[in-house]
């Protein structure tokens, strides 16, 4: 004999097993697209990363120093160089990049939708603070690398670099041949 309360669970039930993929998936989506970003910069800054120790044999990446005005601040790369510290801060973003040095924020455009971003200069700025702190005394230099996804239609902000111009910009920055810095 089937209990009344049978009869009004069963069909919910019968409908649950259907949908029970739904959250399923939908929990995945949402994991992807908190991910994804992180995702994307990680592998960005493994490309930085592996062009760095082509050039420095001393180089150190991701590194966590205390920020100059009190918590903790993240460095994507730092490098011993001949001309002293660089701090590099990596940005994976593709699409065309409109910013100049000294706006709070810049613009990223994919097509006709645009997202704004805290300005990367400003960000690493406080990475280049903090290294100041640790060795006073010792030239600390900052440079923000876009991979080459990254478009700048109005020219690239001075201190920021492409992947594919880094060696020559720091060449010219640094006053350095590059090319001799890694012993072989």
């Amino acid at each position: 004999m089937v209990e009344p309360y049978q009869a009004y669970i069963a069909p919910i039930i019968a409908q649950v097993g259907l949908i029970w993929p739904l959250p399923v998936f939908l929990a995945f989506s949402a994991i992807l697209t908190l991910a994804t970003p992180w995702v994307r910069g990680k592998l960005g800054e493994t490309r930085v990363r592996k062009r760095l120790n082509r050039i420095w044999s001393e180089a150190l990446h991701d590194v966590i120093l205390p920020a100059s005005r009190g918590g903790l601040t993240q460095v994507d790369h730092l490098v011993l160089t001949g001309a002293g510290l660089l701090v590099v801060e990596t940005k994976n973003y593709r699409g065309r990049i409109f910013g100049r040095e000294r706006e709070a924020q810049w613009t990223q455009r994919l097509g006709r939708h645009g997202i704004t971003f805290p300005n990367p200069l400003r960000q690493n700025h406080g990475h280049t603070e903090a290294v100041k702190a640790l060795v006073p005394g010792v030239r600390v230099i900052g440079r923000v690398v876009f991979t080459n996804s990254a478009r700048f239609p109005q020219g690239m902000p001075p201190g920021v670099s492409s992947l594919h111009s880094l060696v020559g910009d720091l060449r010219e920055e640094l006053g350095i041949d590059l090319l001799s810095c890694r012993p072989e």
